[in-house]
């Protein structure tokens, strides 16, 4: 019965640990072009960006609903963080490079 017990609490942690790392995830971008829409990001919020790549840079783009470039960030392996600007659901985001972009509220 103690094994069991023990088992099951280990199962359940593992598992928490797991989807905790998930849900982070979530709010880091690879290379590609993305819809602000689909992202679901508050038009309310100001945005931070911010590469944790340890090894890769990347190269973010801005682009309104008329495609024309708002902002551009060139972020080195393990950059600073950038504020990015007011974005809405028509705008779209553009990351080139093997860096991991992450983006994500500014408190």
């Amino acid at each position: 019965m103690k094994k069991k017990i023990i088992a099951l609490l280990l199962v359940s942690c593992f598992l928490l640990s797991v989807s905790s790392n998930t849900v982070h995830a979530l709010n880091v971008f690879k290379e590609g072009v993305y819809k602000v829409a689909d992202l679901n990001f508050s038009e309310d919020n100001q945005y931070m960006a911010q590469n944790v790549s340890q090894t890769e840079g990347a190269y973010l783009q801005v682009f309104d609903e008329n495609q024309v470039l708002v902002q551009s960030i060139r972020f080195q392996p393990d950059s600073e963080k950038f504020n990015l600007v007011k974005i809405t659901p028509e705008f779209r985001i553009v990351i080139v490079g093997g860096g991991s972009i992450y983006i994500y509220p500014a408190k």
